[in-house]
């Protein structure tokens, strides 16, 4: 009888027959996921009113170059198609340079 008594108090003791921790941590990580997802919603808007303003920043320069600069057309697309290149260019050897990094090796005493 004794046994049974010991073997009741040790179940009781155990945390992981508890299912009221778990619970609570399923919540934690409910909230966790609402807020993120708010988050990614105002992440979301920040990126449109960005990309909204870069747009009207290269249709202002546009008009500067052709307008103010005297720039002509052909002139200004091929300026265009090199930055781009450019930008292509040293975005890859970033990459590259990620991809190809190497851990320093340890020192032997």
């Amino acid at each position: 009888m004794a046994k049974k008594a010991a073997k009741a108090k040790t179940k009781t003791k155990n945390p992981s027959n508890n299912p009221l921790p778990v619970y609570t941590e399923i919540a934690k990580l409910k909230k966790v996921i609402l807020d993120l997802g708010k988050e990614k919603e105002a992440i979301d808007g920040r990126t449109q009113e960005l990309e909204i303003h870069m747009s009207l920043m290269i249709r202002l320069l546009t008009t500067l170059c052709i307008e103010k600069f005297g720039m002509r057309v052909g002139v200004l697309k091929r300026l265009i198609k090199q930055a781009e290149q450019d930008a292509i260019r040293d975005s890859q050897i970033i990459q590259l340079e990620n991809w190809f990094k190497m851990s320093p090796r340890p020192k032997k005493d």
